[in-house]
């Protein structure tokens, strides 16, 4: 009842009309959940904390989760494929100022030294900030879980967390 699997468009499916909006992105079953804050999720896609895992009774009663919080799987797998690609550019650029050196035009040297690094730095500015979201938003999720839920999980975040790399908890 909390959750949509659509993101900023869930209002189009004619089933949604009047309902307010769902408080969670994805499913919640018996037995799996994999869910992030609508509104997050919704906006974008990349560094929105995502709770995932299984939904097991416990041994005095109650449910225990077992999984982690951090950022969707696919997202995982897509930032260093990005970064790849950027790398690539950025490469390019620069075997083409060599190029553009080894010939003697020092015009066309500065673009081609600026690109990759421009390139590099914004990647690292973009990856920072992102891992800064997802930190800052993981305890609102898990407050909204725990109001939903009346269950008493708690985030200690990455520093208290060891081993923990800010990909999950």
């Amino acid at each position: 009842m909390v959750t949509s699997h659509r993101g900023s468009t869930w209002y189009l499916d004619t089933r949604n009309a009047g309902l307010p909006r769902p408080q969670f992105r994805g499913d919640a079953g018996p037995s799996w959940i994999s869910l992030a804050r609508f509104e997050e999720a919704a906006r974008r896609n990349s560094f929105v904390p995502w709770l995932q895992g299984r939904l097991e009774p416990a041994a005095g009663g109650g449910t225990t989760f077992t999984g982690r919080v951090g950022l969707n799987p696919a997202v995982i797998v897509v930032i260093p494929v990005i970064a790849g690609v950027w790398g690539l550019i950025a490469l390019g650029a620069l075997a083409g100022g060599v190029a553009l050196l080894a010939a003697g035009h020092l015009g066309g040297l500065l673009p081609a030294v600026l690109i990759p690094l421009a390139l590099i730095t914004l990647l690292v500015c973009l990856n920072v900030v992102g891992m800064r979201s997802l930190e800052r938003e993981i305890p609102k999720l898990i407050q909204e879980v725990n109001g939903i839920l009346d269950s008493t999980a708690t985030f200690l975040g990455r520093a208290a967390t060891p081993g923990a790399d800010g990909h999950g908890a």
